[in-house]
């Protein structure tokens, strides 16, 4: 992954434009390593009612051409938009609330190279979301997060898939290292070639250690255990091989996050 990056002040707000390029070593024509290639355009700190807004535009280039065994993989271009708005200080949290459109090379909103298909030059996507942390104070916080998104993969033989997702995680700090979180979430999903549809509604429950009394407050070591239920339509497409003749199940395990 290759980058360069300018940032300026234009009065209004700030403008920042990046070169953003990657190559996939497991993919290789006669033009090289399959690679893809973004001009990325972000005007961002625009004062606004509540907040600030930002809007970006990216526009992503994939090279293709023959790979060793003969298979053809085509070079695809693409465009992606988005506005958003944000409340960084808000109720010990913030809010955030974006809507974007992608289409071909740039339709996963990320500089990551997808797998390379017949389709991809066709590819749309289409994605709301909100999200939002509150801490009133040192003791509780919670996190609700709502996302809807429509993709469609190409084929003109397809139609949208779609994604509804609900869910909050509330957390309560008992000392400076010891908290409790919890998490609920329901998601619905249909397939755009009728493969699966349906609902999954999940619980976690998770007693953490942590460094602060923060909803971010990182590094974190949790134990968890997790209980889902799903629709027969999606009998066979969640958790694996484990579940898979299953419409309910419960996992459990240890996890550690961190940043820097």
């Amino acid at each position: 992954m290759c980058s360069s990056d300018l940032d300026l002040d234009v009065k209004v707000g700030k403008l920042a434009v990046a070169f953003l390029a990657g190559a996939r070593p497991d993919l290789t024509t006669e033009n090289g390593n399959y690679a893809k290639s973004n001009i990325d355009v972000r005007l961002y700190d625009v004062k606004a009612p509540g907040g600030k807004l930002s809007g970006w535009f990216n526009f992503a280039n994939a090279k293709g051409g023959t790979t060793p065994s003969g298979t053809v993989i085509p070079s695809s271009r693409g465009y992606a938009f988005g506005i958003a708005h944000q409340r960084l200080e808000w109720k010990g949290g913030y809010n955030w609330f974006s809507i974007g459109y992608a289409t071909g090379a740039a339709s996963n909103l990320s500089t990551s190279i997808d797998d390379p298909t017949p389709f991809l030059k066709d590819r749309k996507l289409f994605r709301i979301a909100e999200h939002l942390l509150l801490q009133p104070n040192d003791k509780f916080a919670i996190q609700p997060v709502f996302v809807y998104q429509r993709r469609q993969s190409g084929n003109p033989r397809e139609g949208w898939d779609q994604w509804l997702s609900l869910g909050a995680r509330p957390q309560y700090f008992f000392t400076d290292h010891l908290s409790l979180a919890f998490e609920a979430g329901l998601d619905r999903t249909s397939s755009g070639n009728g493969q699966y549809e349906g609902w999954l509604r999940k619980f976690t429950i998770a007693p953490q250690i942590g460094a602060g009394r923060r909803f971010f407050s990182r590094p974190v070591l949790r134990l968890f255990v997790t209980y889902a239920t799903w629709s027969n339509g999606l009998r066979g497409f969640v958790g694996g091989i484990p579940f898979h003749d299953k419409t309910s199940g419960l996992t459990f395990g240890v996890q550690t996050e961190t940043w820097w």
